[in-house]
C-alpha cells in the first residue's frame, strides 16, 4: 500500500497509460518518419566482423552463420558492372563503393575465415584487397584514397587516416594487410601496410587522439601475433575442448586465431610452417613477429 499522499504503482501506471494514449493520438496526426532500410556495404562489414568474432568466442555457431549469410549477400548482390557498390535497396544498387566498404569487407572475410577455417573467406578477402588496391591505392605516397579512381562525380579525392564515427579505412587496412601477410606470408601485403603507415604517421603524430585506429594498426604491424591450433588427427576442435576454451578466454586484440588440420598449406616463410600436432593431439602455437612458442597441448583427455 502506498504511503499517505502518494499514488500507488497501479495508479501511476494508469495515469501513464492515459498520457501515452494521448501522445500517440497526437503523434498519429503527423507524417511518420521514413524507414531507412537500405543495405550499406561498410556497415555490414563491421557487423559481420563483430558477429563472427563473438560467435567464435562465445561458441555461438548461429551468430557465425548470420555473419556468413550477410557476407554472402553483399558479395553476391552488391556488384554492378563488375564493381562493388556502396548501397542496396529493393534490388537496386547505388553509388560506387568507397574505401571503407572494401576495408570493412576484407576484415569481415578474415574474421569469418578465423571463425570457420573456410579458405573461401580468405580468398574473398584477398579478392577484395586486389580490387581495392587497383582503384584506391595512392602510388606516390602510399595508403588509400577515400574514393576510387573510376568515380566520375568526385572533384577531389580525399586522403586521410583520421577516424570518424567508425575507424578510418586506412587504419583498418593496416591491420588487414598485416593479417593477410600472416595468413599467406606474401611480402606485398606487409609492404603495403608499411607504406600506408608511413604515409599517415606525420598526421597521427600531430593529432594522435583522432588516429587511434592507425596507431592500433601500427602495433599489429610491429608485433603481429598469431595463435594457431593444429588439430592433427582430431576431426575438429569444439568449444568444449580445453585448449580452445583456454584460447577463447583470452583477450588478444588483433591476433590471428585459427584452427587448422595441419600447416602443410603454409609457405616456408611463415613462422608456423612445419608446426605439427604433438602426438596427434590438438596443439597450440603462439607466434609474435617471426618467433613461435614451444607447442602447448593437453596431456590427458
Amino acid at each position: 500500500m502506498a504511503p499517505a499522499g502518494m499514488a500507488s504503482d497501479e495508479e501511476k501506471e494508469a495515469r501513464l497509460t492515459r498520457c501515452r494514449d494521448r501522445l500517440l493520438f497526437a503523434r498519429n496526426k503527423r507524417v511518420p518518419p521514413g524507414w531507412d532500410d537500405k543495405v550499406l556495404a561498410d556497415w555490414n562489414g563491421l557487423a559481420i566482423t563483430a558477429l563472427a568474432q563473438a560467435g567464435r568466442v562465445f561458441e555461438r555457431p548461429d551468430w557465425v552463420e548470420l555473419a556468413a549469410d550477410a557476407y554472402r549477400f553483399v558479395s553476391q548482390n552488391m556488384y554492378s558492372g563488375g564493381l562493388l557498390q556502396h548501397s542496396f535497396r529493393a534490388g537496386i544498387t547505388r553509388g560506387r563503393a568507397v574505401a571503407s566498404d572494401y576495408a570493412n569487407l576484407i576484415a569481415a572475410g578474415l574474421a569469418l575465415h578465423q571463425a570457420t577455417g573456410d579458405s573461401g573467406y580468405l580468398k574473398g578477402a584477398r579478392d577484395f584487397e586486389t580490387e581495392m588496391h587497383a582503384h584506391f591505392w595512392l602510388a606516390e605516397r602510399g595508403g588509400y584514397a577515400f574514393t576510387a579512381d573510376d568515380t566520375g562525380d568526385v572533384i577531389i579525392r580525399t586522403e586521410s587516416a583520421q577516424d570518424d564515427a567508425t575507424p578510418n579505412a586506412n587504419a583498418v587496412m593496416v591491420a588487414n594487410l598485416v593479417r593477410l601477410h600472416g595468413l599467406t606470408a606474401e611480402a606485398l601485403y606487409i609492404e603495403r601496410a608499411e607504406a600506408t603507415l608511413r604515409a599517415f604517421l606525420p598526421d597521427a603524430a600531430n593529432r594522435a587522439t583522432s588516429h587511434t585506429g592507425l596507431l592500433a594498426g601500427a602495433l599489429e604491424l610491429h608485433a603481429p601475433m598469431q595463435v594457431v591450433i593444429v588439430r592433427g588427427q582430431t576431426p575438429s576442435v569444439k568449444g568444449s575442448d580445453p585448449i580452445l576454451s583456454a584460447l577463447n578466454n583470452l583477450s588478444l586484440p588483433g591476433a590471428i586465431q585459427l584452427t587448422v588440420a595441419d600447416t602443410t598449406h603454409l609457405p616456408p616463410s611463415s613462422p608456423l610452417a612445419g608446426k605439427t600436432a604433438v602426438g596427434g593431439k590438438p596443439t597450440a602455437y603462439v607466434c609474435v613477429g617471426g618467433t613461435c612458442s614451444a607447442p602447448s597441448y593437453v596431456m590427458c583427455s
